[in-house]
C-alpha cells in the first residue's frame, strides 16, 4: 500500500504597515489591521503598545517589562548565562500592583515566592516544602539572624590606586555573558595574553568599533538608504569595474555535502569589511586564578588586620592632635581678631615686597594741603576773622605792657592739659576717697 500524500493548505494574509523614520529619533511602526504600535530605538530596545492599553517593553539585553490593562507591572530580567541555577527553565519575575492587598511579589530561580502586603507584612512560600511562613516585620526582627550566602548578587569592590586610577573586582558571572557575546561577534577582537610580571594572571583586551557616546545608542538611522525596493532600483554604474572577468564557480554538487549529508555543509562566516580609519573602543580585563578556601581565609584575615590597622592609625592621629582648651565662643572671637588683623595688614609677605619702597613710604612726610582758591571778593566771614585776630593781638600787647601775665595752668593750654591729666577718684582701704 502506498500512502496518499495530502497537500498542506497555507493561508496567506497580507497586512498593511506604516513606518515613520527620522534620523536621530525612534522608528515607529503601525499595524493598520490590529492597530498595534511598535517603537524601535537605536540600541534595539522596542516598546509595543496594544489597542486595549497593554504595554510591553523589550530591552536590548534581554529584559522584558509588561504593564497590563489593570495597572499591574511585571518585570522579567534577562537570563544570565553560565550561572549555577537549580531551575534554569524557570523565569524570574517581579510583580508590582497598587490596587491589591499584595503590592510586591517575586519568584526567584529556586521557585520561592516572596510577597509584600500593603500594610508592611510579608510572607515567604518555599518551593520545596508546603509550609507557608507568614510573619510580620516586627516578628522577623526578633528571629535569630543567620548568615545568608547570595548566589547571584555578589558584592562590589573598588580599589583606588595612588596614581588616581581605579580597579573593580568582578566575579566571573558578571562578565561571562559580556565575554561570550564579544567572542561570538565577528567585529570584535578578543586578545588573551599572560602577564609576565604576574604568573598565573591573564590579561584580556577587547577591541570593538566605537559606536559613539552613550546617548547616541538611542538614535535610530534609516533601515534602508532608499525607499525604493531593491528589485526596481537603478544600477549604480559608478561602482562597476572598467572590465569584467568571468570566474568559474564550484562544480555542481561539490558544495552541498557528501554522501547522506547532502545539505549539511558548514557555511563559512561572512567577514565584515574592515573600516579604513575606525574608532576603536578598548576594554581591559585581568583574570586571576579561581580562589580556594585557604586563599579566601587568608585574604579575609589580611583584610580584617588592615581594617584594624587603619582604625588604630586614625585613633593615634586623633590622639596626637593638639588639644585646644578654648570654648567655641573663644575660638570665634580669635577668628574674628585674626580676620581683622589680616584686613588691616595689607602686606602679609614681606619677603616678596620691596623693602626700600616700604621704608620711603613710611618716612615720607604727608603732602601739604593745596592752598585755598583765591576769590575775587572777600566774604563777611573773612572780615570777621581779621577783626578777631586784631582784637586778640591788642589784648596780648596790653597784657605785656601792664605786665599782666596769667598763670601757666590758667591759660587755655594749661586747662586742656589739666583735663587730660585728671584721673577719677579711687577708694582707699578704709573707705575714704583719695583724690590726686
Amino acid at each position: 500500500m502506498v500512502p496518499q500524500m495530502t497537500e498542506k493548505e497555507y493561508h496567506i494574509q497580507t497586512n498593511k504597515f506604516v513606518k515613520v523614520e527620522c534620523p536621530g529619533f525612534a522608528t515607529v511602526e503601525f499595524n493598520c489591521m490590529t492597530s498595534e504600535n511598535l517603537t524601535i530605538f537605536g540600541n534595539g530596545t522596542t516598546v509595543n503598545i496594544f489597542p486595549d492599553g497593554y504595554y510591553m517593553l523589550h530591552h536590548y539585553e534581554g529584559g522584558r517589562l509588561e504593564i497590563d490593562t489593570e495597572g499591574i507591572l511585571t518585570y522579567f530580567p534577562s537570563l544570565v548565562k553560565n550561572m549555577e541555577q537549580l531551575l534554569p527553565e524557570r523565569d524570574i519575575r517581579y510583580m508590582f500592583c497598587h490596587n491589591a492587598d499584595v503590592t510586591v511579589e517575586t519568584v526567584d530561580s529556586d521557585g520561592n515566592v516572596f510577597n509584600v502586603k500593603n500594610n508592611g507584612d510579608f510572607s515567604v512560600i518555599p518551593a520545596n516544602t508546603d509550609d507557608i511562613s507568614d510573619v510580620s516585620s516586627e516578628d522577623q526582627m526578633r528571629l535569630e539572624r543567620k548568615i545568608t550566602v547570595f548566589k547571584e548578587h555578589a558584592q562590589k569592590f573598588f580599589i583606588i590606586h595612588v596614581d588616581g586610577s581605579g580597579t573593580e573586582l568582578l566575579p566571573y558571572q558578571e562578565i561571562a555573558e559580556y565575554l561570550t557575546s564579544a567572542e561570538q561577534s565577528p567585529a570584535t577582537a578578543v586578545l588573551r595574553n599572560e602577564l609576565p610580571a604576574f604568573p598565573g594572571v591573564v590579561g584580556i583586551t577587547i577591541l570593538k568599533l566605537y559606536i559613539g557616546r552613550p546617548y547616541e545608542r538611542w538614535l535610530k538611522k534609516y533601515d534602508q538608504e532608499s525607499i525604493i525596493p531593491p528589485g526596481i532600483r537603478c544600477q549604480d554604474l559608478t561602482s562597476l569595474p572598467p572590465k569584467e572577468y568571468k570566474r568559474q564557480g564550484p562544480k555542481f554538487g561539490t558544495n552541498v555535502g557528501q554522501g547522506l549529508s547532502v545539505g549539511g555543509a558548514v557555511k563559512r562566516n561572512v567577514r565584515i569589511p574592515i573600516v579604513k580609519c575606525p574608532n576603536i573602543e578598548l576594554r581591559q580585563l585581568v583574570q586571576y586564578k579561581p580562589m580556594n578556601e585557604q586563599l579566601r581565609s587568608v585574604m579575609q584575615c589580611g583584610l580584617r588586620e588592615y581594617a584594624e590597622y587603619v582604625k588604630s592609625r586614625n585613633e593615634m592621629n586623633d590622639h596626637m592632635q593638639v588639644v585646644d582648651p578654648r570654648s567655641d565662643e573663644e575660638r570665634m572671637t580669635a577668628a574674628d581678631l585674626q580676620a581683622m588683623a589680616c584686613a588691616n595688614n595689607e602686606l602679609t609677605d614681606y619677603e616678596k615686597a620691596d623693602v626700600k619702597r616700604i621704608y620711603k613710604k613710611t618716612l615720607m612726610p604727608p603732602e601739604p594741603s593745596p592752598p585755598p582758591t583765591p576769590q575775587p571778593k572777600r566774604t563777611l566771614a573773612d572780615w570777621e576773622r581779621d577783626e578777631r585776630e586784631l582784637q586778640e593781638q591788642k589784648e596780648g600787647l596790653e597784657a605785656i605792657r601792664n605786665k599782666h601775665i596769667p598763670k601757666n595752668f590758667d591759660s587755655e593750654f594749661g586747662k586742656a592739659f589739666l583735663l587730660t591729666e585728671e584721673t577719677p577718684p579711687q577708694a582707699g582701704r578704709g573707705g575714704d576717697r583719695v583724690t590726686l
